[in-house]
């Protein structure tokens, strides 16, 4: 018995739902999970899990369909002098300001100097990766 299609759901596919996105496919998730989507619940084809003939072989729903549509617009930076991490130094708050459909949401880090200095990096490498100075 296979189970449910949406993404890291256990329950046993009893239903079967379609997409023409972006071509026809179809997927077999479990009962509460048809119900939501007949409903209006919103979901996706999860395009970073292919399979071997390049079809979505998951869908996204809740919070991990929030999280891959976002784009974040902006960003907040404050030192807490009185949070510190376990190796004793002071924990910044990053604050990433997502924006999805018109709607804002704020997502908050607690990080260190070393991290924060590891992650300026990253995104220094992926802006050098992808061409944009």
């Amino acid at each position: 018995m296979s189970n449910c299609a949406v993404l890291r759901c256990p329950n046993p596919v009893e239903d079967v739902i379609s997409s023409n996105s972006p071509s026809y496919r179809e997927y077999g998730v479990c009962s509460p999970h048809g119900k939501e989507i007949r409903g209006g619940a919103e979901w996706r084809p999860d395009g970073d899990q292919l399979s071997r003939d390049r079809h979505p072989v998951c869908i996204l729903m809740g919070n991990d369909l929030t999280a891959s549509g976002s784009r974040f617009s902006g960003y907040r930076l404050e030192t807490d002098m009185l949070s510190v991490g376990s190796s004793g130094e002071p924990l910044n708050k990053l604050t990433l300001i997502a924006d999805r459909g018109g709607e804002k949401k704020e997502f908050t880090f607690e990080i260190t100097d070393a991290q924060l200095g590891r992650l300026s990096r990253d995104f220094a490498m992926f802006d050098k990766d992808s061409g944009r100075q």
